[in-house]
């Protein structure tokens, strides 16, 4: 629809080959008013379809099924239309949980380490920071998964225990608890950043500028 009115501002004619028919500023009114039903049930189609895929999606996960494409550590398959373990990046994930939950590395160290040991997205980039922390925080790796903002029980195999993985939580709940410094700040520990959810933190620079990253 937003096309239509982009190329009817242009004063263009329109060539459809298929129809074997031309919309442009001196078609018929008739001519217009068939384009625009033409339009308007495309768009009903498109609608429908995405209505009946998200409905599919929902279906797929209230049986347990991880409903989209497989997260960084799975593959999809396409038998048992759920989600089978890539043993590949399954391991590195693995150690880098198992490393994570010893609280003595920092995201930027588990980032590194990830890349260093070859960790890598389907397209063949490096993972980030980000990343790194929404995959520690994602309970598609302990066999449940989260779809829609509601928690399912999963059908598919895990990759770390539960152990481990509640272990980590506790870690990362450490991490953005502010620390007690000498200074103190009016808005520190009280913002947490929308991309990766770690606390704002806050620094004097030059010994009077309060700095928040």
């Amino acid at each position: 629809m937003r096309d239509r009115v982009t190329l009817y501002d242009l004063g263009v004619n329109i060539h459809f080959v298929k129809e074997g028919e031309i919309i442009g500023p001196d078609s018929k009114s008739h001519q217009k008013l068939m384009h625009d039903i033409k339009l308007v049930m495309a768009k009903n189609y498109i609608d429908n379809l995405s209505e009946e895929t998200s409905k599919g999606m929902q279906e797929k996960a209230e049986q347990g099924l991880w409903p989209s494409f497989a997260p960084l550590g799975y593959l999809n398959n396409r038998d048992t239309k759920g989600i089978d373990i890539d043993f590949k990046r399954a391991r590195i994930i693995r150690e880098l949980f198992e490393i994570y939950s010893e609280g003595i590395s920092t995201l930027r160290d588990l980032t590194r380490i990830a890349s260093e040991m070859g960790l890598r997205t389907r397209k063949g980039n490096t993972v980030s920071r980000s990343n790194i922390h929404k995959m520690l925080k994602n309970p598609i790796f302990i066999g449940d998964f989260i779809w829609k903002g509601v928690y399912f029980k999963g059908k598919h195999n895990p990759i770390i225990s539960r152990e481990c993985f509640e272990t980590v939580q506790g870690v990362l709940k450490n991490r953005t608890r502010p620390r007690n410094t000498k200074h103190k700040f009016a808005f520190r520990g009280l913002i947490k950043c929308g991309h990766c959810g770690c606390s704002v933190t806050s620094e004097i620079k030059k010994g009077k500028y309060v700095y928040y990253h």
